[in-house]
Parts: structure tokens; C-alpha cells; sequence
């Protein structure tokens, strides 16, 4: 059937999801000619198990092409995942900026609704409920930012710097030079603030004191090593 499909419409693209272990769906995704897999990180709910899977997408890319949606439409809503709907931008944020920028949304996560909407059956699609949050601003936002850097794009340019923390996964992106463009952070713990040190000189940062920009709020942050 594939083979057919390559022969006949040349032109279509083919994305999958794919129910095996890692080093059979690097094995078998050039085989069967598929051109996108669905990256599935709301099945990592604790920062190791995340961290190690985002790791892994960036590791086969370009040669494994993936979307990573925040959620899916048979996942559970973010409330219903992550124990609250804090977890929305962090995860929008991992999802968006650290991975190849190929990312979306079911809907309701932008108004911070408790449960995802029932798709399937009656009935369909309730109202959002507006009034439990509007991540609509710092999502567009993010969405924006994508759409002007080609860094985010390119799997070379991301590194990470959090040291293996607990509740904390940070990264870099970095120009062709290996220049540092963009730290990013993102606290999983949705209960409580969290303390990351970056090393700065064991990562090869290079960061002199500056003021940089926070992304989601366009509010200036004044960065001093070590940080």
C-alpha cells in the first residue's frame, strides 16, 4: 500500500504514529517512507522520563521528522495530565521550542479549560469556559517567535543546561556560530517555585551581564553570571 501510494501521489505526505520502541521505530520510519511521526510527550509526566524524550527527538533529527502537539485529541486535557492547568505553558513552551517547532493544540488549552472537549460522541464540543484562564497572549507569542527564528527549526541549535534538575528542564538555542540566542526555562512543578544555577563556564555560555527579554511577557530581565 505505501509503495503504491509513493508511486501513484507523489506529492503526499505520510505522518504516523507509530506503537514500538525506540530503536525499532528508528529502524522501520525509513523503511515504510513515512515523513512525519507523532511525538507523544504528554505520556511523560515526570521531568527525567521528559527530559530523556526530548533528548531522543532531538538526537534523530532531521533523520526522524516529528509534531509534537501539547496533547492529542484521545489524550486527557492538561488539568487531567499534569494536575492543573499551570502545566500549560510550560508544556506549550517544551513542545514549541524544544523540539523542531512542529507543534499545536486540541482545543480548549488556550482558555485553560479543565477537561478536553469530547471530540468523539454526544456531546461535542461544549463551550470553552473562558473564565478559567487565556493563555491566548503568551501562546501567540511563542507562536510568533517561531515563525521569526529558523533556529527553533533546527535541532543542531538546541542544548541543554539544567544538569539533569529535578523539576527543571533549561536549554539553549545557539546561531550557526555557536553563539547562545535564547535561554529557555521551563518549572514542571506546577505546586512550587523552583532555583536552577546555570554554569555557565562548564556549559561554554559566554554570557556577559546583559538585558535580555522575556519572551512570554516582553518585560527586559538583567542576566549576571553565573546564573
Amino acid at each position: 500500500l505505501l509503495d503504491r501510494l509513493r508511486r501513484e501521489f507523489p506529492a503526499v505526505g505520510l505522518w504516523g504514529e507509530m506503537f514500538a520502541t525506540h530503536d525499532v521505530i528508528v529502524r522501520r520510519t525509513p523503511e515504510y517512507g513515512i515523513d512525519l511521526l507523532l511525538a507523544t510527550s504528554w505520556e511523560h509526566h515526570f521531568v527525567p522520563q521528559l527530559r530523556a524524550y526530548l533528548q531522543h527527538l532531538r538526537a534523530h533529527s532531521p533523520a526522524l521528522r516529528h509534531i509534537a502537539p501539547v496533547l492529542s485529541h484521545d489524550s486527557g486535557g492538561i488539568a487531567e495530565e499534569f494536575g492543573g492547568i499551570s502545566a500549560t505553558l510550560p508544556r506549550y513552551v517544551l513542545a514549541a521550542l524544544f523540539t523542531d517547532g512542529r507543534t499545536g493544540l486540541v482545543q480548549g488549552v488556550e482558555t485553560g479549560m479543565t477537561q478536553r472537549p469530547g471530540f468523539i460522541g454526544l456531546p461535542c464540543c461544549p463551550p470553552p469556559d473562558f473564565g478559567a484562564a487565556d493563555f491566548r497572549a503568551p501562546i501567540t507569542r511563542i507562536n510568533r517567535l517561531l515563525d521569526r527564528e529558523a533556529i527553533f527549526r533546527a535541532p543542531a541549535t538546541l542544548r541543554f543546561v539544567d544538569d539533569d534538575h529535578e523539576a527543571v528542564i533549561a536549554a539553549v538555542r545557539t546561531d550557526a556560530r555557536g553563539t547562545p540566542r535564547y535561554l529557555m526555562l521551563c518549572n514542571l512543578d506546577g505546586m512550587h517555585p523552583q532555583t536552577l544555577t546555570v554554569d555557565t563556564q562548564r556549559h561554554a555560555l559566554a554570557l556577559a551581564a546583559q538585558t535580555a527579554t522575556d519572551e512570554l511577557t516582553g518585560t527586559p530581565v538583567t542576566l549576571t553570571p553565573p546564573l
